[in-house]
């Protein structure tokens, strides 16, 4: 569990938690001109969660008014946290209070998820419990007083009372969520208890048993709606793809149109429609472009424009930024930069490491056939036709399979001074 919500549970009397919580909420109260740090927000959570745990301690009714609003206070300061560390802020306390604040979220989301329960507000309830168990992941995987058979009982309540749904895309995606993060708990064939349905059935297995809610959700859709689900879960399945396997530490990092381009041209790749492959050129061409600009463009433009020596490239450059719709594309940057001469000079200007320097010199010719088959495949030619083997090039050398990948290199350069 969080260390500061139990320290403050054991330790500090409720009068003292009560008036440290009622000063940081009149903080972030609206107008108030005060900004929440990390350290306050995360101090305010804590607060607020000892101060909910007292409070169902001490009443025989488990859910109050003050329990559900201490709550909602906890939530509030959860929603102000910044996912990354503020300029100047130590980094590694930073992600230990970050960590900290993951775990009482979760301790939030199980409450909730009772309380919904009560409530008969199910589908809530199961967002709640997928929520919970996101939130822990592989820090923490049993709360005591929420397990994974109470989500069995929510879900054996919608599935009895199929008409007080609201959105059978929602609950998918939640028994889907259950699925992915409870269905870690398999090892093996056998589970020590098995999971009970209202049937009185015995699934021995997490993941066959949201399989088969995920199934019966599902087939409440509409084909428009079935439609939509395939599509998000396609392009959930290759945001994790992509951070997983290519860019991990990176992912959350690169700038979102990048995110975007790589996602969709991961999904293209797993797709069964062979006609839309060359669109897995087009998108990593997109963020090959976008990785560029943003880590050596500017830089490099700048470079130039501080040295009187390059007058010749720095006319070009003013030329082409005269036009009103120009922006520089794959193959500027190529002509432009990686092909001038001048390009060494500046990779020593900004310390360029040696391997860096080296992988910098040497990827013109890749970046080059990347533009070549992009055009290709966007403005054939008679007779051009992208072939699958320039598609399953183009995929593994850029994002790395059985090769170091050339975009998650490129997004790792580090420039200096």
């Amino acid at each position: 569990m969080a260390a500061l919500y139990e320290m403050l549970i054991d330790e500090c009397s409720e009068e003292l938690l009560e008036l440290g919580e009622k000063q940081f909420r009149q903080w972030y109260m609206p107008g108030a001109e005060v900004k929440l740090s990390p350290s306050a927000l995360h101090l305010h959570t804590a607060f607020c969660c000892a101060l909910a745990a007292l409070e169902k301690r001490r009443t025989s009714q488990s859910y109050t008014e003050r329990f559900q609003e201490l709550l909602e206070y906890a939530q509030r300061s959860i929603l102000l946290f910044p996912r990354e560390a503020p300029d100047g802020a130590d980094d590694e306390n930073f992600q230990w209070i970050k960590e900290e604040i993951r775990i009482m979220g979760a301790i939030i989301n199980g409450e909730l998820f009772n309380l919904r329960f009560i409530e008969g507000r199910y589908e809530d309830a199961l967002w709640h419990f997928s929520k919970t168990y996101f939130e822990l992941g592989s820090v923490e995987r049993d709360l005591g007083y929420l397990k994974p058979q109470d989500a069995v009982d929510c879900f054996e309540r919608i599935r009895q009372q199929p008409h007080i749904v609201t959105d059978w895309k929602r609950v998918a995606q939640n028994c889907r969520a259950a699925g992915d993060w409870i269905g870690e708990w398999d090892i093996g064939p056998d589970l020590d208890v098995p999971l009970i349905d209202s049937q009185g059935n015995k699934w021995w297995s997490h993941r066959l048993f949201w399989g088969f809610a995920t199934g019966f959700a599902t087939s409440r859709l509409t084909p428009d709606q079935l439609r939509s689900w395939k599509e998000s879960e396609e392009q959930e399945h290759a945001d994790r793809h992509m951070e997983t396997l290519f860019f991990p530490g990176q992912w959350k990092q690169l700038p979102e149109a990048v995110r975007d381009a790589l996602t969709q041209a991961d999904v293209v790749w797993w797709s069964r429609d062979r006609s839309t492959k060359s669109a897995v050129i087009e998108n990593l061409w997109k963020a090959t472009v976008e990785i560029v600009r943003e880590t050596l463009w500017a830089p490099f433009v700048e470079h130039v424009r501080s040295h009187p020596r390059e007058e010749l490239l720095m006319l070009k450059l003013d030329e082409l930024q005269k036009k009103p719709s120009w922006e520089p594309s794959l193959g500027d940057f190529l002509h432009l930069m990686f092909k001038e001469s001048c390009f060494d000079s500046f990779m020593r200007s900004h310390q360029v490491s040696k391997d860096d320097k080296d992988f910098l010199s040497s990827i013109d010719r890749h970046l080059g056939k990347l533009n070549s088959l992009r055009r290709k495949s966007v403005h054939p030619r008679e007779g051009e036709v992208v072939q699958a083997q320039d598609v399953e090039w183009t995929y593994r050398t850029f994002l790395g399979v059985g090769c170091q990948g050339i975009l998650p290199r490129l997004a790792r350069i580090q420039l200096k001074g």
